[in-house]
């Protein structure tokens, strides 16, 4: 289990996040995108998390890699090796 923090600017402190995640990705505009902990072999992943506000939100995919572009879209492979496009 990894636990998940994030930088406060203004204090200049690491504050943990509620939840743990198996790989995370970050984009250019701030966006985090995660993999949860449990692998879900039916659809080849784990299962991806959006940060909305100070939430988790299931963005309704799996995967075992994650990476963000620029502008905050997801790019995820899954173990069968599919690449897919986030919105």
């Amino acid at each position: 289990m990894r636990q998940l923090l994030t930088f406060n600017c203004h204090t200049l402190m690491w504050i943990q996040v509620p939840g743990a995640a198996r790989e995370l990705g970050i984009g250019g505009d701030g966006s985090v995108w995660v993999l949860g902990q449990t692998f879900n072999a039916q659809e080849a992943g784990y299962s991806v998390y959006r940060r909305k506000g100070e939430n988790w939100e299931f963005a309704n995919g799996y995967g075992v890699a994650v990476d963000v572009a620029p502008g905050g879209t997801p790019w995820i492979a899954n173990q069968r090796g599919e690449i897919f496009m986030g919105e």
